[in-house]
């Protein structure tokens, strides 16, 4: 008998694991939606049908088996709906099974019914687990005495008193082992399901390395913010190739120390965008202190960087302001002094080239000085509602002659009916001057420069200024409009500079778009706004 019931509490521990692995992801309980605890009391049913499979007689029409159990933890984590179902599952396969039938039998196995009622009413008490498992299995025990004098009355030969304590103890051990597997498995399952919502619903990418640093596990969110899936990066040096070439050996030593470090570097996307991350590479230990892999969490730092850059670059602007004030002043006085005389003078040079010459320079020293200027403190301007149009218009005669010098084709697209944008005209007339003398400047042997007004939508109005110049190689772009950053031989980077300044200071965005060979297009967008 013993061999039979060891032989029963085996399969009634693989059929719950078996059962843990189709509702690990629900956290049953007698609350639980009735749809999930009918197939939890389904499930326990086939765990009792199994178990009447591997029963063993001790009577004539009398044999033992475990089949109360499932129906107990049926009742103790799906309550009576979960309960009645792997009742009357297993119930009806005793009559269908088995050939013999008489009202004996249908009494005993009407005592399936009662304890179900029982671990029912049990489990809607606000008890411990082990506690209510502790009162069922007593209500099953119970059940089990009028079970033990049915057979009595059947067959005196039994001894019954052998048979219900060898019954009674396998009922109570197989119980006992059941909730002590089914309890692990479920505190596992919430660890398992509390850590795997948190690493499904972090904006954090997360990724575990095993001790030949192949990548194991990847979150969801390296997909979904970068691209990657787990078989993007899990060949040999596939996470490697991913990683700038400048911060390679850096992250390569980082994990090859396989100590806690944080690294900082540029990772490509898999639509080939550079992303800078933070990363804290953390050791996996086993219990013998040994490293069997590393958990990296990384988190995306591009707005942060970019934040920096312009952090850096408002405080080249205020530096650079602050010398304008202090210097800009100081100069345009005497050279006002220099012109008049060199003027003055002009007449007893023995060359007027020389002095034509020394006056050309003069002026380029005052234009320097009154684009420091423009970078100082802001002025009182004055904004109102302006025709790009008009402005545009007022600057050309101003270009002209130099484009012609150059052999230089100005071309115009303005779109009709445009509305009037809310700026100050002076600064906007800037803006066309700087930009329209360097696409003149980038074509010395000649071209056409184009200037388009236009609007891509109702919330804003575009311009574009278009030359087809040498271009600007790409690493160089994100640099113009920083203080003294220039392409130019004798450039100073202060014209790009004061442009960006107006451009955001209108709330607006310039952007520059270049082919090595083919040309610059600068396009400025501003918003409509009206007056604030």
């Amino acid at each position: 008998m013993i061999r039979e019931l060891f032989i029963n509490i085996t399969i009634l521990v693989c059929a719950y694991f078996v059962i843990h692995q189709l509702f690990k992801d629900i956290n049953l309980s007698i609350y639980s939606s009735i749809k999930e605890r009918i197939y939890y009391g389904i499930a326990n049913g086939i765990v009792g049908l199994l178990l009447l499979l591997f029963h063993f007689p001790i009577s004539t029409g009398i044999y033992i088996d475990l089949r109360y159990l499932p129906i107990v933890f049926a009742a103790l984590y799906g309550g009576w709906a979960s309960a009645l179902i792997a009742t009357i599952i297993v119930y009806s396969g005793r009559l269908l099974i088995y050939d013999e039938f008489h009202i004996q039998l249908l009494l005993v196995q009407l005592t399936l019914f009662v304890t179900a009622g029982f671990c029912a009413f049990i489990a809607i008490f606000k008890l411990r687990n082990w506690i209510k498992m502790l009162l069922m299995l007593t209500a099953v025990s119970i059940t089990n005495l009028y079970i033990a004098y049915v057979i009595t009355i059947q067959d005196k030969s039994v001894n019954i008193l052998s048979l219900y304590r060898d019954y009674i103890l396998a009922i109570w051990i197989g119980g006992g082992i059941g909730f002590y597997l089914i309890s692990y498995l479920r505190r596992v399952s919430l660890f398992e399901s509390k850590y795997r919502m948190i690493a499904e619903n972090t904006s954090d990418f997360i990724l575990v390395l095993n001790e030949q640093m192949r990548v194991t596990y990847c979150s969801p969110s390296c997909e979904k913010y970068l691209g990657y899936r787990l078989n993007d990066l899990n060949g040999e040096g596939q996470l490697i190739k991913t990683v700038h070439p400048d911060n390679q050996i850096m992250v390569v030593d980082a994990l090859e120390r396989k100590q806690a470090a944080k690294v900082q570097c540029r990772v490509r996307n898999k639509i080939g965008d550079w992303v800078y991350l933070e990363a804290n590479i953390m050791p996996i230990y086993k219990r013998n202190s040994s490293i069997e892999g590393l958990v990296i969490i990384s988190r995306d730092i591009s707005e942060r960087k970019q934040e920096e850059k312009l952090l850096i670059k408002s405080e080249k602007l205020s530096i650079v302001g602050e010398l304008a004030s202090g210097v800009a002043h100081e100069i345009r006085n005497p050279l006002t002094t220099l012109k008049g005389f060199l003027q003055f003078m002009k007449a007893d040079f023995p060359d007027p080239m020389y002095a034509d010459l020394m006056y050309s320079e003069l002026e380029r020293i005052e234009l320097i000085t009154n684009e420091f200027l423009m970078l100082a403190k802001p002025h009182l301007v004055h904004f109102q509602h302006n025709d790009l149009k008009s402005l545009l218009e007022q600057v050309l005669p101003l270009i002209n002659s130099q484009a012609i010098m150059n052999d230089i084709e100005i071309i115009t697209k303005i779109e009709p009916d445009l509305p009037l944008l809310f700026c100050e005209a002076n600064q906007i007339k800037q803006v066309f001057i700087n930009l329209l003398k360097n696409a003149i400047e980038a074509m010395p042997n000649g071209g056409i420069v184009k200037i388009s007004i236009y609007r891509e939508n109702s919330n804003e109005i575009n311009i574009s200024i278009t030359d087809r110049g040498e271009g600007i190689a790409p690493e160089r772009i994100p640099y113009l409009g920083q203080p003294f950053y220039s392409l130019k031989e004798k450039g100073t980077g202060l014209g790009l500079m004061v442009c960006s300044k107006i451009v955001k200071e209108h709330r607006g965005e310039m952007e520059f778009h270049s082919e090595l060979g083919k040309g610059t297009s600068v396009d400025i967008t501003f918003p409509l706004t009206t007056a604030e």
